[in-house]
């Protein structure tokens, strides 16, 4: 039997809604299932991040050091001086090929560190301190190089930083004193050389006295004779090399000088 045209428009109505109905609940449930899918995670149950080890601190000063070698010519050494965690012990890189390791390097280094306990007011009960040394194979050895010693250890247990451009030389004692030494000329022509602007040298030696030999000849019908006379020149070494010349008394005076700041 052939529908009407009212009736035809009734079921095309209903049909329409059905549809609408289904997609709207599709819809719904697409959404409810998304939001269930997207919940964050608790953050407790995120993983715990691995703690990062730190290194131990550390403190280094480094200073040129002045040194001359068998020909009496001025050469320049590097010395190292570390401050690390520890319990107070003193250590010397030991190389029995150095020149600058011998006994009155040793003897200079125990020095320098009682100066250095007793300027930082540091007891050194938690730390150790490294002494190493890099140095030309044609360097002598000497006293020389306890202020620079004493001014190295010092900078690496308050980590203060040295001017690059100083450099010092002279025996201490154990009072900080700084006492003369030689060859102050010789040293500061490898400061010189090596582009460095400053020399520390202990009270009176900004000066060095230098001998050179004066010859005459006389000469006659079957003779030649030569007298030669041996004179002392008071060399100005500022003036000679070019290098400002500081004279120092005691290591508090020199290490106020070459810490930066």
């Amino acid at each position: 039997m052939a529908l009407s045209q009212l009736q035809k428009t009734v079921l095309v109505a209903l049909i329409a809604s059905v549809i609408v109905a289904f997609s709207i609940g599709y819809g719904v449930s697409q959404t409810i299932l998304a939001q269930k899918q997207v919940q964050p995670q608790l953050l407790d149950s995120e993983p715990t991040p691995t703690p990062i080890q730190l290194p131990p601190q550390s403190s280094i000063a480094r200073l040129k050091l002045p040194a001359v070698d068998k020909d009496g010519k001025g050469v320049l050494a590097e010395l190292i001086v570390e401050a690390r965690e520890g319990s107070g012990r003193v250590f010397i890189q030991f190389d029995e090929n150095n020149p600058l390791i011998n006994p009155d390097t040793q003897s200079s280094i125990k020095i320098a560190v009682s100066l250095a306990k007793a300027i930082t007011r540091d007891s050194l009960a938690d730390k150790n301190l490294y002494f190493s040394f890099n140095t030309p194979s044609e360097a002598v050895g000497g006293k020389s190089a306890g202020a620079a010693l004493a001014i190295a250890a010092i900078a690496a247990i308050s980590g203060d930083g040295l001017k690059k451009e100083y450099a010092i030389t002279g025996e201490v004692q154990d009072d900080g004193l700084i006492n003369p030494v030689g060859s102050v000329l010789q040293k500061a022509n490898a400061v010189k050389n090596a582009g460095l602007q400053v020399l520390l040298v202990p009270r009176g030696e900004s000066t060095q006295k230098v001998l050179r030999e004066e010859c005459s000849e006389e000469r006659g019908p079957n003779y030649v004779r030569q007298e030669c006379t041996t004179i002392t020149d008071v060399v100005d070494i500022e003036k000679e090399t070019g290098v400002k010349i500081i004279e120092v008394q005691d290591v508090r005076e020199a290490y106020d000088l070459m810490k930066q700041g």
